[in-house]
C-alpha cells in the first residue's frame, strides 16, 4: 500500500450515514456488528471520501451516490497474529477492537495498551501495514476519526507476543479481508 499510487480512500461517512438502513445491528458512531458492516458494503458497495466526505457523526443518508468499489465476497482470517500479518501483506484487513478512552485519545507513538484491554469489540479500523523491525513490531491501522486524530487518521498499534492473539487480542476474532 505504501508504495501503491492507485489507493484510493473511500468514505466512513457512507457507512454511518446508510448503514442502519441496510442492517439494524450497524450504529454508526455507536459501534456496529463486524459482519453486517461487511454485507453491506458488498450488497452496496463504497463510495470514494471525495464524494462523500467524513463528518464525525451520523446524518441523513445521501441517496445516488456512485459506487466506487464493490467486493464480491470477503475471508474471515483464521486467528493468530502470523495469520493476520499473512492477510496485510496481501490487502488491507478490517480489524474489531475495543476502543477506550486511551486509544480514543491516542495521539502519536507506537501504542501500547499496559491496562486489561478488554474485549467488547466495538469499534472497527482498517490495517493497512505492519512493521516487525521496530523494537515494539506493530501494526500500521486507518482509523475512522479523521485526519486530526493519531498520525494523520492513522495508529501504530503494538502487536504484543507474535506467537500469540496479539496485544488486546486484536488478532482473535472478526478480522475480515474483502476478495474481489
Amino acid at each position: 500500500i505504501k508504495n501503491n499510487t492507485d489507493v484510493v480512500e473511500l468514505s466512513k461517512q457512507y457507512l454511518v450515514d446508510c448503514g442502519s438502513e441496510f442492517d439494524s445491528r450497524i450504529n454508526g458512531c455507536d459501534g456496529s456488528a463486524s459482519i453486517p458492516v461487511m454485507n453491506f458494503f458488498i450488497n452496496k458497495g463504497a463510495v470514494l471520501e471525495h464524494d462523500y466526505p467524513y463528518k464525525a457523526k451520523k446524518g441523513k443518508c445521501k441517496q445516488g451516490v456512485r459506487v466506487a468499489y464493490k467486493p464480491a465476497a470477503y475471508a474471515m482470517i483464521k486467528p493468530g497474529v502470523a495469520n493476520l500479518i499473512d492477510a496485510i501483506a496481501q490487502m488491507p484487513v478490517a480489524l474489531s477492537i475495543e476502543i477506550d478512552d486511551n486509544l480514543q485519545f491516542y495521539s502519536g507513538g507506537i501504542y501500547r495498551n499496559f491496562a486489561p484491554c478488554g474485549f467488547f469489540q466495538n469499534h472497527m479500523l482498517l490495517a493497512v501495514g505492519y512493521d516487525l523491525g521496530d523494537e515494539y513490531p506493530h501494526l500500521i491501522i486507518q482509523n475512522s476519526f479523521g485526519t486530526d486524530w493519531g498520525e494523520d487518521g492513522y495508529l501504530r498499534f503494538a502487536l504484543g507476543v507474535l506467537e500469540s492473539d496479539g496485544m488486546c487480542a486484536i488478532a482473535a476474532i472478526d478480522n475480515f479481508m474483502f476478495i474481489n
